[in-house]
């Protein structure tokens, strides 16, 4: 008799996680990059951003330091961006928003924001998309 279960826990192993993700390097866990001492903030509305949008000027020059002004200003300008769309958070929570926001460059680029397994909102180019 087979196990009718087998296949389903091979399908389990290959899901990508943002978890996977993280240990990967392509995003950020900002639990990590607010409170780098490791104290649970209160629960962020954004968990992670992609490498792709924080390599986008929110590093200082030595590539490993956040810039805290540049980047706590994308954060404002995402959260501006899902009151927009989502119409003052009156509508449904949607799982995937995409929309063009201000860069600390002066130039607007598109971003995805969708809400991940966690349940928290990941910031994110178009072409990031896991």
């Amino acid at each position: 008799m087979s196990d009718k279960n087998e296949g389903s826990e091979d399908l389990f192993e290959k899901v990508y996680t943002i978890q996977d993700a993280v240990k990967d390097g392509k995003f950020m866990d900002l639990d990590k990059v607010l409170s780098p001492s490791g104290k649970r903030l209160a629960p962020p509305f954004f968990g992670y951003v992609s490498m792709g949008v924080m390599e986008a000027g929110m590093f200082e020059e030595d590539g490993d330091t956040v810039n805290m002004p540049n980047f706590l200003d994308l954060i404002r300008n995402c959260s501006l961006l899902l009151r927009t769309l989502s119409h003052g958070f009156e509508d449904a929570v949607e799982s995937s928003y995409i929309g063009e926001v201000e860069f600390p460059d002066g130039k607007k680029r598109t971003v995805n924001i969708e809400i991940l397994e966690d349940g928290n909102f990941t910031l994110m180019f178009p072409h990031e998309k896991l």
